[in-house]
C-alpha cells in the first residue's frame, strides 16, 4: 500500500533488541509499536516523528530502566555515573515531546517508582518520585521514600534559562532511625538517635555561592559519641567528664548563604555536659566552629579536677575552634586570657593556675 505504508523492522543483538511498526505519512513517522529491551532494561513506547524545518519527537509509554544500564547507554556521562553510584530499577511512565538536543524546551512528564534505590550509597525504599517539564520550566515535581526507618520528602521547581537553572526546592527528613543509618551503611557503629532535618535553597545552579536558604537539624534520644568530630574533641581536651559523657540529643538551626551552612544556635545535651556552638559548614564539607562546653552543677560538684575552680569561671573557661574539613577536622583548644582570670573578683590565682595546667 504505497499510499500509506506501513514499515516493520527488527533489530536484534545480544545487548539490544527492538522491534518496530509504524506508519509513513506525509511529515510524519507515526510510531505505533517501539517495543524491546536494551542490555536489561525493557521498553514499550509508542508515538511520532514530525519532519520538517522543526523536528520534534513524541514518544509515550513504560520502561523499566535498570540503573546499571546507564554508563552503556550513555557512555558520554561515565563520570557522573560513577558519582552518583546508582543502583536499582526504575519503573516509570514516560511521555516526551520536543527535540532531543534542546532539553530547555521539552515538555516531559516521568512517574516512577522503586522498591530500592540506591543513591550515592543511601538506601531509598518504596521510592516514588514525579518529574514535570514544560515551557521553560521544571513544576510539579517531587520525590518521596522511606529513609533508614523514616520519611524523606523532597519538592522542587526550576526556571531553565538559557545560561542558567533557578532553583526552588525544599526537602524533610522525618523520624530517620540513626542506628539504623549507622548499622547499614557501616558509617559509624556506635550511633543511635531519632533525626529531624529540613531545609530550602533558592538560587542559582550556575553561581552556587548566591543560592540561599534555611533549616534546622536535630537529634533526640540518642548517642552520638562516635560522631568524628567529637571524638577528635574528646581526644583533644583532657578532661576526664568530657571523655567519659555520651551526647543524647543536639538540634541547630541554619541559615545557607555563600556555599555555607551558617548557625548561631548548634547545641549538643548531655547528663554531665552540654556544648554551644557557632559557625559554618561549607559546601565542600570545609568546617569553621567555635565550641564551648558547660559542665553541670552536678559535675563540678563531684569532679576532682573540675571543683579545683570557680564554678562560674569553668562554665566558659573552655573555647574549641574546629576547622579542616568533616571527615578530618582540626582542633584548637584554648582558656580565657590569663589577663581575665587576675581581673575576675575572688578569685585564686595559684588554684585557676594549677587547674589550667591539668587540664593543658
Amino acid at each position: 500500500n504505497f499510499y500509506r505504508p506501513v514499515l516493520t523492522s527488527t533489530i536484534q543483538s545480544p545487548d539490544i533488541s527492538i522491534t518496530t511498526q509504524a506508519n509513513i505519512l506525509k511529515n510524519m513517522l507515526q510510531i505505533t509499536q517501539l517495543k524491546g529491551k536494551a542490555y536489561h532494561s525493557p521498553f514499550d513506547l509508542a508515538g511520532n516523528i514530525t519532519f520538517g524545518e522543526a523536528t520534534k519527537l513524541f514518544l509515550k509509554g513504560t520502561t523499566a530502566l535498570d540503573t546499571q544500564d546507564l554508563p552503556k547507554l550513555l557512555p558520554q556521562y561515565t563520570k557522573a555515573w560513577d558519582n552518583l553510584k546508582m543502583d536499582g530499577v526504575l519503573n516509570a511512565m514516560v511521555t516526551f515531546r520536543g527535540h532531543p538536543k534542546k532539553w530547555r524546551e521539552w515538555s516531559l512528564t516521568v512517574t516512577a517508582n522503586s522498591p530500592l534505590f540506591h543513591l550515592k550509597g543511601l538506601a531509598f525504599h518504596n521510592l516514588e518520585m514525579h518529574y514535570g517539564q514544560r515551557d521553560g520550566n521544571i513544576s510539579d515535581s517531587d520525590l518521596k521514600a522511606a529513609f533508614y526507618g523514616g520519611k524523606l520528602v523532597a519538592n522542587g521547581k526550576a526556571r531553565l534559562l538559557p545560561d542558567d537553572i533557578i532553583l526552588d526546592t525544599s526537602a524533610q527528613i522525618y523520624n530517620m532511625d540513626l542506628a539504623r543509618y549507622a548499622r547499614e551503611t557501616g558509617s559509624h557503629k556506635n550511633l543511635s538517635g531519632t533525626v529531624n532535618f529540613n531545609t530550602t535553597l533558592k538560587g542559582s545552579l550556575r553561581q552556587p555561592e548566591l543560592l540561599t536558604g534555611a533549616g534546622s537539624l536535630s537529634v533526640t534520644d540518642g548517642a552520638l559519641y562516635h560522631l568524628n568530630i567529637l571524638e577528635g574533641l574528646k581526644s583533644i581536651v583532657l578532661i576526664p567528664e568530657f571523655k567519659q559523657t555520651t551526647f543524647t540529643s543536639g538540634q541547630a538551626d541554619f541559615k545557607v548563604y555563600q556555599k555555607k551552612f551558617v548557625t548561631n544556635d548548634a547545641t549538643m545535651h548531655s547528663p554531665t555536659i552540654d556544648l554551644s556552638g557557632q559557625g559554618w559548614i561549607g559546601f565542600d564539607g570545609s568546617v569553621n566552629f567555635d565550641v564551648v562546653p558547660k559542665f553541670s552543677e552536678i559535675t563540678l560538684m563531684q569532679s576532682k579536677s573540675l571543683s579545683k575552680g570557680p564554678t562560674e569561671l569553668l562554665r566558659h573557661a573552655i573555647n574549641i575552634r574546629i576547622s579542616g574539613t568533616v571527615k578530618h577536622p582540626q582542633y584548637n583548644v584554648k582558656s580565657l586570657p590569663l589577663s581575665v582570670i587576675k581581673e575576675a573578683p575572688g578569685m585564686i590565682k595559684d588554684s585557676i593556675g594549677n587547674l589550667l595546667d591539668e587540664i593543658f
